[in-house]
């Protein structure tokens, strides 16, 4: 996989993973302040785990979206 397909990967992995968070709190009512406080701690850290695995070619955790269209 060339650097230019990575750099594309990465905006997409982002929108997915915020696309699956947006979900969860649709169906989940209000977060708590509790519940910000460790969301706002976790996602920074999966967008740099994610960023570091594509740019060591490592894609074991990067997957197809399924829909059910």
């Amino acid at each position: 996989m060339t650097p230019q397909e990575i750099e594309k990967l990465i905006p997409h992995w982002t929108e997915l993973e915020l696309d699956e968070a947006e979900d969860y709190r649709a169906v989940c009512g209000p977060v708590s302040d509790e519940q910000r406080e460790g969301i706002w701690h976790v996602v920074p850290n999966q967008f740099e785990d994610a960023s570091a695995a594509l740019l060591s070619c490592d894609y074991r955790k990067i997957e197809r979206k399924r829909t059910n269209w």
